[in-house]
Order: C-alpha cells, then sequence, then structure tokens
C-alpha cells in the first residue's frame, strides 16, 4: 500500500474517531426527570389570540402525547412527575422602520411537580390555523419531545462471555 494512501485513511480514522469524541463531550445532559418520568398532567398554557382554539390545541397535544406510549397521562398535577404546558402565542418580532411581524408559535414547557422547576422549553413556530403550518408545528414538537424522551440507549458493559475451547472440526 502506498505511503499516500496509508496516511490518508490514517486521517480519516483520525477525524472520524475526533469528531465522535467531541460530539460524546458536548453533548449536554437532559434532566433525569424527563427521562425517567412514568406520570404527566397536560396544563392548558392557552391561545392569546382567537385565532387559535386552546381546546382544540389541548386536545391535539394530548391525543400525540398519548400516542407516543410512554406516560401515564393523569387529570390531577399532584398526581404527575411533570408536567407538559402546551399554549400558542404570536409574539411580534424584528420591529425595524415602524413595522413588525408576528412569530407564530406553539411552546412547550415541562416542569417538575416536586420542585417545580421549568426543566425543559421547545418552542416550534406555525400558522395560526390547523393545516399544514400548525400540523407540522404539532409533528416538530412531537419530534423533539420524541427525542428528549426516548434518548439512544447506551448499551451497559456486559461481562465477557466465558471462552469454549475451539472445537476440533477435523
Amino acid at each position: 500500500m502506498s505511503r499516500t494512501i496509508r496516511i490518508t485513511i490514517l486521517t480519516f480514522i483520525f477525524a472520524l474517531f475526533a469528531a465522535t469524541f467531541a460530539a460524546a463531550q458536548s453533548s449536554a445532559p437532559i434532566p433525569k426527570q424527563i427521562l425517567t418520568a412514568k406520570t404527566v398532567f397536560i396544563s392548558n398554557g392557552g391561545s392569546r389570540l382567537e385565532k387559535v382554539s386552546e381546546t382544540l390545541l389541548y386536545a391535539d397535544f394530548y391525543d400525540a402525547v398519548r400516542s407516543l406510549g410512554k406516560y401515564e397521562l393523569v387529570t390531577a398535577p399532584a398526581d404527575a412527575e411533570l408536567v407538559f404546558e402546551i399554549s400558542y402565542s404570536e409574539p411580534p418580532s424584528d420591529a425595524t422602520n415602524g413595522t413588525s411581524y408576528v412569530k407564530p408559535q406553539l411552546r412547550l414547557v415541562i416542569f417538575d411537580t416536586k420542585t417545580h422547576m421549568k426543566l425543559w422549553t421547545i418552542t416550534e413556530f406555525s400558522r395560526p390555523n390547523p393545516g399544514k403550518g400548525y400540523d407540522k408545528a404539532i409533528s416538530n414538537l412531537m419530534d423533539t419531545l420524541k427525542r428528549l424522551s426516548f434518548p439512544v440507549a447506551v448499551q451497559e458493559a456486559k461481562p465477557p462471555a466465558e471462552k469454549k475451547p475451539p472445537r476440533k472440526l477435523w
């Protein structure tokens, strides 16, 4: 094998190892409560506008969380480990030259019921009425929640299997 090819292969292997190591080092931990919770209360954070029915938003989100299959949905915050507060708003954005526009957004805030601490916030930009943009925002929000709730499982180190002597084939 030529020297150039060996150097190229070694450089590629080193770069791959360095990138993998850097990614593992830079990932921040997900709060333990999100990973281990079994029960969730869904709170209707409301809609600050008439364009989005807060009842529809709550129902759509409730159904989406139920379809995850990870959490038991409870009817009282005292019975839950986490509270998922879903809301819709249109805060003004980028006011320049006397004009501004709004950025419709769905927002999910995850609270720990024991400490009352906000653990995580997920924001997805949306169109105000149910339809393509709204459905996409709900879908994106649920994808993010899935990534938080179902992280890639790390294989636990298993002791090596007891080695048996090889069988003789002849």
